[in-house]
């Protein structure tokens, strides 16, 4: 070929290229925004972050810390460490916005009550997932009452996406529960009698007042005369539930303080039957807790002491139940740590 013609062919190659390219820039220019937005949508699927209850993005856990491996035996039978479901309640069911919730009351091995919420961010309100551990209540909740594997990752999630949750909390696994992990039902009925959250609750309240006996003679603590409390004039009474005997409610408060600090066991001041007070909170804690112990045959006598269960910590948890003082449980996890 010759030189000239070969240059023609050329110049005519990267002509017909110049005009394919426009043509096709054109062709994009044309399309309209809602195609580009179509576009730009198929190709930019947003997953779920994991996240907790603050917003803060947490990381998907494929194996237990120690921590947790320790918290898992305690929640597991034999452990000594006595862990009964009183009530479940469904919050929300799966498809809801923001996913499925599902409450736990469960008796605790001090037998304080704690609610554990299974859902994406699961918690418990015990002292210990209150300083950020995944604790052997919640942990208690996923395998032996939802039933879940003890090598599910699912178990240890600080954090579940909404299907995560849902795989939880739906099918026949997560309600066909073990029938030994529940509470005795005398048990459940005393915790529903000292909250009366239910009608049940509230019907037993209003059987138990018609034991009280009529409000007559003065106080046996302060030793004014009770009547004028009764007719609104003064403070509120409290009455016992074994006897029937009324006193001044701030009245009690103090007899209350008084059996604590001294480590005695709280009891009605006339006929020294127990007397059900809450427990206090735990050290920072900002809850009360519905205490059990004197209604609760596995946590009476018998079993796992508290010493064998927490070690040193045991002090504070029977100060925290009225058990002794908190100046003598200082003085006693002083001596155990050898400061004193």
């Amino acid at each position: 070929m010759p030189i000239a013609d070969e240059g023609k062919a050329k110049k005519r190659q990267a002509q017909g290229s110049s005009s394919h390219s426009k043509k096709r820039k054109s062709s994009g220019a044309s399309e309209g925004p809602s195609q580009q937005a179509k576009k730009g949508k198929s190709s930019k699927v947003k997953a779920e972050k994991r996240v907790d209850a603050a917003g803060r993005t947490v990381r998907f856990a494929s194996a237990p810390s120690q921590k947790i491996k320790e918290r898992i035996d305690r929640a597991m039978p034999g452990s000594g460490h006595r862990l009964f479901l009183i009530d479940r309640k469904l919050v929300a069911p799966v498809g809801s916005d923001g996913g499925p919730i599902e409450d736990f009351n469960v008796l605790g091995a001090t037998a304080n009550v704690y609610k554990v919420r299974v859902s994406r961010h699961p918690s418990c309100t015990c002292p210990d997932h209150g300083k950020g551990n995944v604790c052997k209540h919640l942990l208690f909740v996923m395998l032996r009452v939802i039933r879940l594997a003890e090598t599910d990752p699912l178990v240890w999630q600080r954090a579940l996406l909404t299907s995560e949750a849902e795989q939880v909390l739906a099918g026949e696994r997560s309600t066909r529960m073990d029938e030994a992990v529940m509470a005795a039902e005398s048990v459940r009925q005393q915790y529903q009698r000292m909250t009366g959250k239910t009608e049940a609750g509230a019907a037993a309240d209003a059987a138990r007042d018609e034991g009280r006996r009529a409000v007559e003679g003065d106080c046996p603590i302060c030793f004014e005369d009770l009547q004028a409390a009764a007719e609104g004039n003064q403070e509120p009474l409290v009455f016992c539930k074994e006897c029937g005997n009324s006193v001044h409610r701030q009245c009690f408060e103090r007899w209350t303080s008084s059996k604590r600090a001294s480590g005695d066991a709280i009891t009605c001041v006339l006929c020294r039957a127990p007397w059900d007070v809450p427990a206090d909170p735990g050290e920072g804690g900002k809850s009360t807790y519905v205490n059990l112990a004197s209604h609760s045959d596995a946590h009476r006598g018998g079993g796992a002491s508290l010493q064998d269960l927490y070690g040193d910590r045991a002090v504070w948890i029977q100060a925290n139940q009225g058990l002794m003082g908190r100046r003598a449980a200082a003085n006693l996890w002083a001596s155990s740590q050898g400061r004193i």
